[in-house]
């Protein structure tokens, strides 16, 4: 079996795969990234426009990258071709995002759109959301897809990027949610560690439903 792993900054993505692939066996891996072969000023020219949905990913040399949304995808329908020619048979995206990308010429498995369905069916409408984004940029537009859910929402800002680690009582901000959501595969199991430690809430962690994803439907 051949999984292709898509992301929307560059491979390869050790800091996400080196957290799921011992979980897994017998299992090929291709990497693919948006944007693999940018240069500098090409990466720049994506930075997001006035209104449009921001995304925030990580360069090959381990810096945080910010994109706009609209135009990451003709890049990411290049990426997924480049995976579908080098035998890959099904692609997941490496981000909690969603993409419409009707052209891909393989199954895209989106663990965003499965990881918000799956906290609907947890939480009521009436329970309490506590997020963790990468930027401030990124609280309103975040905000706005988990209103669907749930309607009392509090949200923190930390990238996964910057090695930044907030002290406990930025983490008990979240000490009164049902439930805490790190809204970007970014996050490692480091972060998940501090974050149950200090607020002692149920803490959801995306990458950990990738693992999960892939063991279910393909027997690993």
């Amino acid at each position: 079996m051949k999984i292709g792993f898509l992301t929307i900054g560059q491979s390869p993505r050790h800091d996400i795969l080196e957290e799921i692939l011992p979980q897994l066996s017998d299992l090929k891996v291709i990497e693919a990234g948006a944007l693999d072969g940018l240069s500098a000023d090409q990466i720049a020219s994506l930075r997001p426009g006035e209104g449009e949905e921001t995304l925030v990913s990580r360069l090959r040399d381990g810096k945080q990258v910010v994109m706009g949304k609209k135009k990451l995808h003709p890049l990411l329908n290049e990426a997924i071709n480049r995976l579908h020619n080098a035998g890959a048979e099904i692609s997941i995206l490496l981000c909690t995002g969603t993409f419409e990308l009707t052209s891909a010429p393989i199954p895209l498995i989106q663990p965003g759109r499965i990881m918000r369905n799956l906290i609907g069916s947890i939480l009521s409408k009436e329970g309490k959301l506590g997020l963790i984004v990468p930027l401030e940029d990124q609280k309103k537009q975040i905000e706005d897809v988990w209103k669907e859910f749930v309607d009392d929402i509090k949200i923190l800002t930390l990238s996964p990027y910057m090695g930044l680690r907030p002290g406990p009582e930025w983490f008990k901000a979240l000490s009164d949610r049902d439930l805490v959501v790190m809204d970007c595969m970014g996050y490692r199991l480091e972060h998940e560690r501090l974050v149950r430690m200090y607020t002692k809430r149920p803490v959801f962690l995306p990458k950990r439903l990738i693992s999960s994803l892939v063991k279910e439907f393909y027997q690993l």
